[in-house]
């Protein structure tokens, strides 16, 4: 089975989540993060909430936070979109005041974040998928099982994408309503790895990229598999330019150095990856991720 970071550090039988591949030693597993238990601290986001839990990481380590609704399919719990962060999380579980509803709790939560972060993602009721599926495979938390009529899930994250929030608030049979908050502080050096539909994308640091390469080309072997005739895409997008004939000058610059990478991925991976190259000079931006950067690019369909 394919083991990869939950989403949030507060589960009991570990952080791990073993989905449905063959279990790997990835970039995920090597940096998985150890999650220590802690209540001294912590206080109440409102008023008159009871802890349950709380954990945070000590070390730098991948982090996934889930973008869409779930769904459990025959190789296991799949996101519509996710991305994995490296940097540190803490996490808490709270009971919330018997006055309050699953709506009214959601509703201040997420009410205190929308002036410093902007909305990555939101789900409620059944359009987030089976309540079963968030509270012990994605979060790791049972108590957060409920109804899925009353589970409400939101992300966030800061103008520099620095800083990401989740919240997951879950109404149980009982009547007690319970929330999750997760913060996570992404590391200086960081590394990310996105999943979307029908495409997985390697972002790493082009300053960064000959001390990350090994553990970069670890992980492609890994996810790749026995997959026949793969095809990866190297795209190297540098900093921005003042002028047209600047941007023309990156972008080459660019192109080459998408070269230098591809020819060193195609000589370290098997014969039948197909590695492809591409500058993309200052073009392809992201908002969060603003200094020059390399993306390698699965094609799964």
């Amino acid at each position: 089975r394919q083991c990869s970071i939950s989403s949030h550090l507060g589960c009991k039988e570990g952080v791990i989540n073993c989905l449905s591949m063959p279990c790997r030693l990835n970039l995920t597993s090597m940096l998985l993060l150890v999650a220590t238990s802690w209540s001294v601290g912590v206080s109440a986001e409102l008023p008159r909430s009871t802890l349950v839990d709380s954990a945070q990481s000590s070390d730098d380590g991948l982090i996934r936070v889930v973008l869409g609704g779930i769904e459990n399919v025959p190789r296991g719990i799949v996101a519509e979109n996710e991305i994995l962060l490296e940097g540190r999380q803490s996490v808490s579980v709270f009971e919330a005041p018997p006055s309050m509803s699953h709506e009214a709790v959601r509703d201040a939560l997420v009410a205190n974040r929308l002036d410093r972060l902007q909305q990555q993602f939101s789900c409620d009721g059944r359009a987030c998928g089976s309540s079963g599926d968030w509270a012990n495979g994605i979060l790791g938390y049972r108590i957060l099982y409920g109804p899925e009529q009353y589970q409400h899930y939101w992300v966030g994250r800061d103008a520099g994408g620095k800083h990401w929030e989740s919240v997951y608030v879950g109404r149980r049979g009982n009547g007690k309503v319970y929330y999750l908050l997760a913060s996570t502080i992404v590391s200086n050096d960081r590394l990310e790895m996105e999943s979307q539909e029908g495409r997985i994308i390697w972002r790493v640091s082009l300053t960064r990229f000959d001390e990350r390469f090994s553990t970069l080309v670890a992980d492609l072997r890994n996810a790749l598999g026995a997959t026949p005739s793969p095809l990866l895409i190297v795209a190297v997008t540098s900093e921005s330019a003042s002028t047209a004939k600047a941007m023309r000058v990156l972008q080459a610059a660019s192109q080459a150095k998408a070269a230098t990478i591809a020819g060193r991925l195609t000589s370290v991976l098997e014969d039948r990856v197909q590695v492809v190259h591409q500058g993309l000079g200052a073009a392809s931006p992201l908002d969060n991720w603003q200094e020059p950067r390399v993306d390698v690019i699965w094609l799964q369909n």
